[in-house]
């Protein structure tokens, strides 16, 4: 997004829609989190009494996760809604540039265990197979935990 020139700005505001870059996330070349569209924003901005420069709308882009139950691909949406910042200007800004702060918002907005889906059954812990594929031939082994009580007489 470039830079809104306050000077230009509609006395009631302007709404702002539009898309960045994928690379305006700035995110490493790897194969757990990819970006596959453009960061995408649909802002209201105006200018407050008192120097203050309000933006609401909301933020997001469509990424690739590699779950973390299953390690399969999967596309997600995901937004920042509502997206909501306020600037402090002074009396030399002439322009404010938003791209920091959605970018920042976005990144935010992602999980922090994506997964596929919320049902998923994830990895055999011993033999590594898919459980979403079906079950494995693992025998699961007993919980010791409480073998020590198994002796007991009532």
């Amino acid at each position: 997004m470039e830079a809104i020139l306050l000077a230009r700005l509609a006395e009631g505001g302007e709404q702002f829609k539009g898309e960045d870059p994928a690379e305006v996330l700035e995110l490493e070349p790897d194969d757990a989190v990819v970006s596959v569209g453009p960061l995408r924003y649909d802002v209201m901005v105006a200018s407050l009494p008192g120097d203050e420069l309000l933006v609401r709308g909301k933020v997001g882009c469509e990424v690739v996760f590699r779950c973390a139950r299953c390690a399969q691909s999967f596309t997600l949406e995901v937004t920042e809604n509502p997206y909501v910042r306020s600037y402090e200007l002074q009396d030399e800004t002439e322009s404010v540039d938003l791209t920091p702060d959605m970018r920042e918002a976005t990144l935010l907005a992602f999980p922090a265990y994506p997964v596929c889906k919320s049902e998923c059954l994830g990895l055999c812990s011993k033999c590594g197979k898919d459980l979403n594929q079906g079950l494995c031939e693992c025998v699961p082994e007993p919980d010791a935990r409480w073998g020590g009580l198994d002796g007991l007489e009532i």
